[in-house]
C-alpha cells in the first residue's frame, strides 16, 4: 500500500515538472493590429494585462483572470475572464507563444474594429553577454 501511495505522489509530481511557466510578455502582430500582453501564474492562477491597437487608433486594453483547465510539457490551455464586464475566452499557451480564442457572444470589450484574440509571440529572455 505504502509503495502505491508512492508511486501516486510521484506521477503527480512529475506532471508538475513537465508542465511550463506561462509566464512572460507576449506581442501581437495581425493586419493593421498591434499588441503586448504580460502574463503572471501564481500556482494555477493567472492574471494578464493586454492592450492592442488597430491602425485607427481604436484601443482594447483590459485586464482578465484565468485557471489552468488542462495542462502539459507542450501547451498549457486556460479559460479567462475579463473581471469588469465578464468577457470570456479561452487561451492555449505554448513555449513559443499563445492564441485565444473568444468564448462570449457579441462584444470583446475593445473599441471599434480593434480586438486582442489571434496569435501571440513570446518574447525570448535576451542572453547577457560577457565582454569585458
Amino acid at each position: 500500500m505504502k509503495r502505491l501511495i508512492l508511486v501516486m505522489v510521484m506521477v503527480l509530481m512529475a506532471g508538475q515538472a513537465w508542465a511550463f511557466d506561462p509566464s512572460g510578455n507576449y506581442s501581437f502582430k495581425e493586419k493593421g493590429m498591434s499588441g503586448s500582453m504580460e502574463v503572471k501564474e501564481v500556482g494555477t492562477s493567472i492574471t494578464l494585462k493586454l492592450d492592442t491597437v488597430n491602425s485607427q487608433t481604436n484601443m482594447c486594453d483590459l485586464e482578465a483572470k484565468g485557471e489552468r483547465v488542462i495542462s502539459s510539457d507542450k501547451s498549457i490551455d486556460a479559460s479567462f475572464v475579463v473581471k469588469e464586464s465578464e468577457v470570456k475566452f479561452e487561451v492555449v499557451f505554448t513555449p513559443k507563444g499563445a492564441t485565444i480564442k473568444m468564448v462570449s457572444e457579441g462584444g470583446n470589450d475593445c473599441g471599434m474594429n480593434a480586438y486582442f484574440d489571434g496569435k501571440w509571440s513570446k518574447a525570448v529572455a535576451k542572453r547577457k553577454s560577457n565582454k569585458k
